[in-house]
Order: structure tokens, then C-alpha cells, then sequence
């Protein structure tokens, strides 16, 4: 179960960095996103976003 929602947050967020860059979003942008899909899996030990 974990691992499903562990993959689900990953996936979600290759989309939203796509959806940024589209946008010509900001570093500053891309890192909060990612603070809060890091926050999404961090219950998951198999998921590690760098």
C-alpha cells in the first residue's frame, strides 16, 4: 500500500515540475513544490526525493 502511494506522489510530481517549466516557473517555485511533495512521502521509507 505504501509503495503504490509512494509511486502515486512521484508521478504527480513529474507532472507538476512539467507544468512548471511550461510555465517558466521560478527555481524558487520548483523548490516549494517539491518541499511539499517531499513532505508527501516522507512516511515512505522506499521514496527518496533529493
Amino acid at each position: 500500500m505504501e509503495e503504490k502511494k509512494a509511486f502515486e506522489a512521484l508521478s504527480c510530481a513529474k507532472e507538476v515540475v512539467k507544468v512548471l517549466e511550461r510555465h517558466h516557473a521560478t527555481v524558487n517555485d520548483m523548490e516549494r513544490v517539491l518541499g511539499i511533495v517531499k513532505d508527501m512521502v516522507s512516511s515512505s521509507t522506499l521514496v527518496h526525493i533529493e
